[in-house]
């Protein structure tokens, strides 16, 4: 994943973007980068998936995922969007990433049953047996134990819903929360600041 530029850069971006009061949702998402890992730690739990949401664009919900991402490494090669990725190519980065974060920007662009599939798959800790051509169980090696960071303008909760009458499963599978906040910064002071994190990670 890399190590480049300087971590005192990188404390900088975060202590001016988000170390004031109102911010907490968003210092929320940035540590849930160094939490993952701690998943680990816990035998009866694979992964939950952290949603954050907010009716409006622009609130900075993704800029504090790929924040968390940049603590591991190259936030831009690392984050999955909306439709870039099958869902085989989605399991085998999660199991590959295995205990560090992963960002998925746009969840509720899925369909209510993608959705579930997701939030399920992510606290079993390990993919769907699948057979291979020949009628044989593919190798299944691929596990995780980590965090799936997911945004969207809409409440995940409200998708999950859509799929079943009784979506209680899926839902304690889910950290939801609003993420709305006010910032200090204009867009172009926040661009140029973040955009430093592109030569600044993974330290």
């Amino acid at each position: 994943l890399g190590i480049k530029g300087d971590y005192n850069v990188w404390k900088h971006i975060v202590e001016t973007a988000y170390n004031q009061p109102g911010m907490e949702p968003l210092q929320f998402l940035v540590m849930c980068g160094f939490a993952s890992p701690l998943f680990a730690l816990f035998g009866e739990v694979a992964g939950i998936t952290v949603y954050a949401y907010s009716t409006k664009t622009g609130k900075g919900k993704s800029t504090a995922c790929q924040t968390a991402l940049s603590v591991w490494g190259d936030w831009s090669a690392m984050q999955l969007a909306d439709r870039s990725t099958t869902a085989n190519a989605f399991w085998g980065i999660i199991g590959t990433y295995h205990n560090i974060p992963v960002v998925y920007d746009e969840l509720t662009n899925m369909s209510p049953e993608e959705a579930s599939e997701v939030v399920f798959g992510m606290s079993h800790g390990r993919v769907k047996e699948r057979m291979d051509v020949t009628g044989k169980l593919r190798d299944n090696n691929s596990t995780w134990k980590n965090i799936l960071l997911a945004t969207g303008n809409n409440m995940l909760s409200e998708k999950l819903s859509y799929n079943r009458a009784n979506a209680t499963p899926e839902l304690a599978r889910v950290f939801e929360f609003n993420a709305k906040v006010e910032h200090r910064l204009n867009a172009a002071e926040a661009s140029r600041l973040f955009s430093q994190l592109l030569t600044n990670h993974g330290h």
